[in-house]
């Protein structure tokens, strides 16, 4: 039996990047899996690229539309008859993300927020009474390694992965005495289509090298939440896991 057999877990942006890598591992360790993308036509892309089609049911939602989180928690946990498990993946992230703060607006400030941090409240606080309805479960949101340094036209995006270290922890404690445990992940420079990095101006330190001298993979970050969705993790919880390959250390 695998470790995560049977088990029903939602992955939100579960079928690009690292999201796609997250839904294969569970995959892989037996779950049963829903992923969302914002579009019907970013899910079908999506479906179609990561040949992840017929193989988990799929939800087109807007995270950061009023209701959406909840919406989407609701049809996932009807899909799967119940949730055992939650993976807070989906964020504005790469050339999107990046802005010097001088240029930030409303606009993008309130997105990043709504969709970075609001999000992963939203869908946690919602997926969190029905994993006390099945006795327990686990929630893992994907932070940054931007939660910890500081680079170049990515003060915002920092902010909101930093708050979702700070989430984790207060939700960790709350939830403790229902079964529920939960954590982040922390990933590096990872090689995907759209991790490139913030652009330094002139004058200004470029995001740095990890010590492992080399970008990292999406299946490693998908390994490490298996990992921490199963039962072997289960003296974890309200921490956060870097897998940055030493980018900390440079």
């Amino acid at each position: 039996m695998s470790a995560l057999d049977g088990a029903r877990i939602l992955v939100t942006g579960g079928g690009t990047g690292i999201g796609a890598a997250i839904t294969e591992a569970l995959l892989d360790g037996g779950a049963r899996v829903v992923v969302a993308q914002r579009t019907p036509d970013d899910l079908d892309a999506a479906l179609d690229a990561s040949g992840l089609r017929g193989r988990v049911d799929a939800i087109a939602a807007d995270l950061a539309a009023a209701g959406e989180p909840e919406r989407l928690v609701a049809r996932a946990a009807d899909l799967l008859g119940g949730l055992d498990g939650l993976v807070n993946n989906a964020a504005i992230t790469g050339p999107p993300a990046h802005r010097a703060l001088l240029d930030v607006d409303d606009d993008y400030v309130d997105r990043m927020l709504a969709v970075n941090l609001g999000a992963a409240i939203r869908c946690s606080a919602a997926a969190a009474k029905h994993m006390i309805d099945s006795g327990g479960g686990v929630i893992v949101s994907t932070a940054s390694v931007l939660a910890h340094a500081a680079a170049p036209a990515a003060s915002v995006y920092a902010a909101t992965k930093a708050g979702l270290l700070g989430f984790t922890r207060g939700a960790a404690l709350e939830l403790a005495p229902h079964g529920i445990r939960v954590l982040t992940v922390s990933p590096g420079d990872i090689d995907t289509p759209s991790s490139v990095a913030p652009p330094a101006s002139p004058g200004q330190r470029a995001v740095r090298a990890p010590a492992a001298g080399r970008r990292g993979r999406p299946e490693e970050i998908g390994a490490v939440v298996r990992f921490l969705m199963s039962p072997d993790a289960g003296y974890l919880t309200g921490t956060d896991v870097l897998v940055d390959g030493g980018f900390l250390l440079s």
